[in-house]
């Protein structure tokens, strides 16, 4: 979008408001009164522009919202993680039995789990087939697969995978979603873009817009609603992954621009963070030496048979040259069995596979789909280190000669002897290590993705360190993952997909006449009310039930509660509130029952208590959005 063709101030500055030491801009001594000078306003921003954040721009178009979805990858390279997943949808037709599923998958970690964002989550799966065609798939070329990760446990036979085009790892699903994006002229799509701070009224906290970095410029946007964080994991930040994962280094191969900016900036707005520590990992893959490895892909293993292990080849050891596991065994989405649970098992680095000639002639084509016939060519690289006895293989590779003479004698005699070598490694997966010249393949650490993040709940929204939703700022996606355990195939983009299309609706509900002086005399676009943000958006058929969201006062914020009774608005209760009494309080009382009787939030404010009663609309008007069929 040329920002010249609209008369927007270019690289605006904040005027006279300064820039905290988080990043997160706050007025400057003295400057209360100050305005942003805002470079342009939307009524939703979406940050990241994978699944999670094209379905939340599609939901909040067609809710009538003017969107604004930044990504800070080029076009080429854009789409994080998605676009590399598997295009997997983890979908159910019995939401019950499915929820029963994912409460077992929790496990012993109840503690860092949230089940209503579970129960939303199920009852989301059930919907994600009519959301596909909905978006345009087509009926007969929508294929299923099976992937009971955890046949196991209770309710796994609701488990249900959608693949958009009847394949996996095509981007199918990703490239549906973008199509439906670039359908939409009410999407404003910037590549090359990242979001860097989010910026918040001081007082309130309300999250009013984001700082974008876009044509060397800092640009402040406003956003009349709410901001949508989907900027993914931190696969590819390698302090965060020491940090947070326990590991020296994990490579990633997907999302080179996922580096947590998310959390930042998260972070910064005061967010509360959970399942840091969780990924769906850890498996092998490889990084050339002498290669930067945040800026390339680690190769995957390819088709060697069971669970594309290195293994297949001989065996693994760590930097003392000894086996330290059953590394035959197949892991689900990393995660591997010990001891009868299934957890993220860290392991030694560096790791190689050791193997002999005869492995190399027979299983190591295959192993990279890139590498030469039989790995000639990686051998003159030097990416396959040779010798010619296993002792000259650990003094070029750093290691105890002895360990490694005795770790593949155990192998080799576990094989001849058809019994399982050391760890339970079963006899059919041994493969002897004894014709010369010996191999080495450093591997290198790799996972699917992380699923830590700022802490959201089942609307959708991201949570501070006291438990309360940070206005106007939602999540979706692997950010903040609802996932704090154990996971199922197709789990991030289903998660991608219902919390999208969930922190859509609250978004665009915020969109309501925002006050303040943040929105005061700037020298850039103020927000003005959107004509297509009205009672319009709402189809006055409801589903029955009780819905409660929160508006933000002249004090602060308070919950709104609206019951739903045969599709009809029967009651609407204030929560605990600070207003002004004879003020704010004569909102309180009058509003409930003029909405109750007029069947909409769209009703005539209380003089004196305009902040009030906007409030109250704002939270009924979110309430029925949610509820409205």
């Amino acid at each position: 979008m040329d920002l010249s063709r609209r008369n927007f101030l270019k690289g605006a500055a904040v005027g006279a408001l300064g820039l905290a030491a988080g990043g997160v801009l706050l007025p400057a001594a003295g400057a209360e009164d100050s305005a942003i000078a805002w470079d342009d306003t939307y009524d939703v921003i979406v940050a990241g522009f994978g699944i999670g954040g094209a379905t939340a721009a599609v939901v909040s178009a067609d809710l009538g919202a003017r969107v604004l979805l930044v990504e800070k990858a080029p076009e080429a390279d854009a789409g994080g993680g998605s676009k590399y997943a598997g295009q997997l949808v983890l979908s159910t037709e019995d939401a019950d039995e499915f929820y029963k599923y994912l409460v077992a998958m929790t496990d012993q970690y109840e503690h860092v789990s949230d089940y209503e964002a579970l129960r939303v989550y199920a009852d989301g799966c059930a919907e994600n087939y009519d959301w596909l065609i909905k978006l345009g798939a087509n009926a007969d070329v929508i294929g299923t697969m099976s992937m009971f990760e955890y046949p196991e446990l209770p309710g796994v036979d609701s488990v249900k995978i959608w693949l958009v085009t009847g394949r996996s790892n095509d981007s199918g699903y990703y490239r549906l979603l973008k199509s439906n994006v670039e359908a939409r002229d009410t999407i404003d799509v910037w590549y090359d873009s990242p979001a860097v701070h989010l910026i918040q009224d001081p007082k309130t906290k309300t999250v009013l817009g984001v700082q974008i970095q876009k044509d060397g410029k800092i640009l402040n946007i406003a956003s009349r609603g709410g901001v949508i964080l989907a900027t993914g994991g931190f696969e590819n930040n390698p302090k965060m992954i020491t940090n947070y994962l326990d590991m020296p280094y994990v490579y990633t191969w997907a999302a080179l621009h996922n580096t947590g900016d998310g959390i930042r900036m998260g972070m910064e707005a005061g967010a509360d963070l959970w399942h840091m520590s969780v990924c769906a990992g850890y498996f092998w893959g490889f990084v050339p030496d002498g290669t930067d490895p945040t800026t390339v892909r680690c190769y995957r293993p390819g088709s060697v048979p069971w669970g594309r292990s290195p293994a297949r080849l001989g065996m693994m050891v760590g930097k003392d040259g000894s086996r330290w596991m059953n590394e035959a065994q197949t892991h689900r989405h990393g995660r591997w069995n010990v001891a009868g649970e299934w957890i993220s098992m860290k392991h030694p680095v560096p790791v190689h596979v050791i193997f002999d000639e005869d492995a190399r002639l027979e299983h190591l084509t295959g192993l990279f789909s890139m590498w030469s016939q039989n790995g000639e060519e990686e051998i003159e690289k030097g990416w396959i280190i040779k010798a010619d006895t296993l002792e000259e293989l650990a003094e070029k590779l750093g290691m105890n000669a002895d360990n490694l003479v005795r770790a593949a004698q155990d192998i080799n005699d576990a094989f001849d002897e058809g019994r399982s070598a050391q760890y339970e490694r079963p006899a059919d997966t041994l493969q002897p290590i004894r014709k010369a010249p010996f191999y080495a393949i450093k591997m290198a650490p790799t996972m699917y993705n992380t699923d830590g993040g700022p802490l959201r709940n089942a609307k959708a929204e991201v949570l501070d360190t006291n438990g309360d939703p940070i206005p106007h700022l939602f999540s979706c996606g692997e950010l903040g993952s609802i996932h704090g355990h154990m996971y199922n195939g197709g789990g991030n983009i289903a998660e991608c997909t219902i919390f999208g299309r969930i922190a859509a609706r609250g978004a665009v509900a915020c969109a309501s006449e925002l006050t303040g002086t943040f929105y005061g005399e700037g020298n850039g676009p103020k927000p003005e009310a959107s004509d297509s943000l009205g009672a319009q958006e709402i189809t006055g058929n409801y589903k029955d039930g009780v819905y409660t969201a929160y508006g933000e006062g002249m004090i602060g914020r308070f919950p709104v509660t609206v019951t739903i009774e045969g599709g009809r608005i029967t009651a609407v209760e204030v929560g605990d509130h600070g207003e002004t009494p004879g003020i704010g309080t004569n909102a309180i009382d009058a509003l409930p029952g003029a909405i109750v009787e007029a069947q909409t939030y769209d009703v005539d404010v209380i003089a004196g208590a305009t902040m009030t009663s906007n409030a109250i609309k704002s939270a009924v008007k979110a309430c029925l959005i949610e509820a409205s069929v």
